[in-house]
């Protein structure tokens, strides 16, 4: 089968979609027939059998298209396509070499390691082969478990990415299919999606703009599960998206697993939807434990599993000594964010200088994308009064004495480092009405959510002034008892978190629920 393989993937010449597979016992109680259906991005279908009980050997490859249909027979010596032109169908022969496919792939290498030449099939297209026979293998013997991810956002790419490798860890030839970010699909492969640039918009304007990119998404995402008919669905975060593919899953497909990690913080907008969840949801794994007690109350079975944040920042907690003198910026990691706020900080900036024209300003980037919107920003008078970092956001927040901190994971972060630090927050006005009228908490920051009070200053959409940003900043500075007051707060708040091994503990309660 590899060969035929080999030989599919060099006419198709495009990334693998979805593979079904299937195998019969006849005479045996293993597979003595067995068909395999490869769809690829393009459009292509392929089409394998193969019987080790057919009283005639068989070899035929067969590849349809949306105008064509190629019919290859080895043993017959034939080959035939079909197109479809101007509304007529034609039929031409296809010429097969008689050699068996082996036998002049390996006469190829022997002539390639004498003159020097480029083989037939490449090492890449015999590897390309060998992974798709394995895949195909796995689906024919039942051994692998398939598990479809959705992940919408980079924050939710890297959690899931975490949950993939000890889920891989507990159980080895579980096949990941779905979509998310890279850092998910090297580790998933060929089949998984990266759809992050696209999917992780923000705002309420940018997803009524993109609605039709969404709704075509949302339908192929549905009809990818029919497909690949996996044991689970895992959910990851992005409650506009899944929280409708989960509806329309329980309704098209009343016994699919469904599971959610990193549960939606409908408790601030919308408590009146987790009633709904009960009814579309089989699993919820949440990172606070307030959240556990919400949704069990509600009749929707949930595990606490910890916050995964805990585990990746574990390694970098290194204690360093605080600079006196440095402020750390960290204006978001969405260029329309650091488009809102970034502005703010600069004015903020100013302001301070004008009582402690001593202190210094790094800004954290998480790409160097970002960093040049940063610059772009940045007036040629005022660049030499920051420095851009980037990817090292979790190294300002343990040198840096106290920061200004978008609302967002990075909130959680600074509490972690022990970093005082103002909270700011600004987004289209459209947006921020929008939200206004559903958001049922007091405060936006994680750490005030979770504590339930304002511990940690915050300056959100209007009331992000730089004169009072710059007014809180110098307090947590010249304040030694406001200080420690904060970061007594933030220890308590981290202890909260469920310590190390939240993604190993979420692996294995989806493990326990496809076993």
């Amino acid at each position: 089968m590899i060969h035929d393989l080999e030989i599919i993937l060099h006419l198709v010449r495009s990334p693998v979609q979805s593979i079904d597979a299937v195998g019969v016992p006849v005479l045996s109680k293993g597979e003595d027939i067995a068909n395999a259906r490869i769809r690829f991005e393009n459009g292509c279908i392929a089409n394998i059998t193969s019987s080790r009980i057919s009283p005639e050997r068989m070899r035929k490859i067969r590849v349809f298209q949306e105008d064509a249909y190629l019919s290859l027979d080895y043993e017959n010596q034939t080959g035939e396509i079909y197109r479809r032109e101007n509304g007529q169908i034609t039929r031409d022969k296809v010429p097969i070499e008689r050699e068996e496919p082996l036998k002049q792939q390996l006469i190829s290498f022997v002539e390639c390691a004498s003159t020097g030449r480029e083989p037939k099939v490449s090492g890449f297209q015999a590897t390309a082969a060998l992974e798709l026979a394995v895949e195909i293998t796995k689906r024919i013997g039942g051994i692998a478990k398939t598990i479809y991810f959705v992940a919408g956002e980079a924050s939710a790419d890297n959690h899931g990415a975490a949950l993939m490798r000890e889920l891989r860890k507990a159980e080895g030839d579980l096949c990941f299919v779905g979509r998310g970010g890279p850092q998910m699909k090297s580790i998933a492969g060929k089949e998984f999606r990266n759809w992050i640039a696209r999917s992780g918009v923000l705002g309420l304007w940018e997803v009524i703009k993109h609605y039709g990119y969404f709704r075509k998404q949302f339908q192929q995402t549905l009809r990818e599960i029919h497909e690949h008919k996996p044991n689970a669905v895992v959910l990851i975060d992005y409650p506009g998206f899944n929280l409708r593919l989960a509806r329309a899953l329980r309704a098209q497909l009343p016994s699919q697993k469904i599971i959610y990690y990193i549960s939606p913080q409908v408790w601030a907008w919308n408590p009146a939807r987790i009633k709904k969840m009960v009814h579309s949801l089989d699993l919820m794994l949440c990172l606070f434990p307030f959240e556990a007690d919400l949704y069990n109350e509600s009749g929707l079975r949930t595990l606490f599993v910890g916050h995964p944040l805990i585990e990746q920042l574990s390694e970098k907690k290194i204690d360093l000594e605080r600079d006196p003198n440095l402020v750390g910026l960290f204006p978001g990691s969405r260029a329309r964010e650091v488009r809102k706020i970034f502005p703010v900080l600069i004015k903020t900036v100013h302001e301070l200088r004008r009582s402690k024209p001593h202190l210094r300003f790094e800004v954290a980037s998480a790409s160097s994308e970002l960093a040049h919107e940063i610059e772009r920003i940045l007036k040629p008078r005022d660049r030499h009064l920051f420095s851009i970092k980037i990817g090292e956001t979790y190294e300002i927040m343990r040198r840096a004495f106290v920061g200004i901190v978008a609302s967002g994971s990075a909130t959680l972060e600074a509490a972690y480092f022990r970093m005082p630090c103002a909270i700011v927050y600004k987004v289209a006005w459209s947006t921020y009405s929008a939200a206004r009228l559903v958001v049922k908490v007091q405060h936006l920051g994680m750490p005030n959510v979770l504590v339930g009070r304002e511990i940690v200053p915050e300056f959100i959409q209007h009331r992000a002034k730089p004169h009072d940003i710059a007014k809180a900043i110098t307090r947590l500075i010249d304040d030694p008892e406001a200080r420690q007051e904060m970061i007594a707060e933030f220890d308590k708040i981290a202890a909260e978190l469920g310590g190390l091994g939240a993604s190993e503990r979420a692996a294995k309660a989806i493990l326990a629920e496809i076993a």
